[in-house]
């Protein structure tokens, strides 16, 4: 029994970053081993990973983005308007994921360049937003700020 570790370096590999060129190279891996009579694989991520590294990715990948648009979208609920058209129940709150979820794995095709081309500007009034507001909110009360880096007032 010989048992190999497989390391890979989550940075961009062959011009594609993400989880399809990780397991692009655990298949080019696992049909390498089954042509030379061996079945194991031991995926090793960052180092001092372990064969969970592989589970974790995969996981990660696909709980993610589906728990983070729900909770987006569950938030809409603190909007007066939109909580009436949400309802007490998940069904119109799953139903706006699904379609959110479809659209963007429809769109991802384009490539993540494309895609970060048409949310830039988008992140950029967002985050430009909440900086914004938070300065203006600190000079509202700037103790909370000089507590923080552990002046007293």
């Amino acid at each position: 029994m010989q048992v190999r570790g497989l390391y890979i370096d989550l940075d961009v590999i062959h011009g594609v970053a993400g989880v399809e060129p990780v397991f692009l190279l655990l298949e080019q891996d696992l049909l390498r081993r089954a042509e030379q009579g061996g079945m194991i694989l031991r995926l090793k991520l960052g180092g001092d990973g372990h064969g969970l590294g592989g589970a974790a990715l995969l996981a990660d990948g696909v709980l993610t983005p589906a728990v983070t648009v729900t909770t987006a979208v569950e938030g809409l609920r603190s909007i007066p308007a939109m909580s009436r058209f949400l309802g007490s129940g998940q069904a119109r709150v799953i139903l706006i994921t699904l379609v959110i979820i479809s659209t963007l794995f429809a769109v991802q095709w384009a490539g993540t360049s494309k895609i970060g081309k048409a949310f830039g500007p988008v992140m950029l009034v967002w985050f430009s937003f909440l900086g914004i507001m938070g300065l203006l909110h600190v000079f509202d009360r700037p103790g909370v700020l000089l507590a923080h880096f552990g002046f007293a007032l």
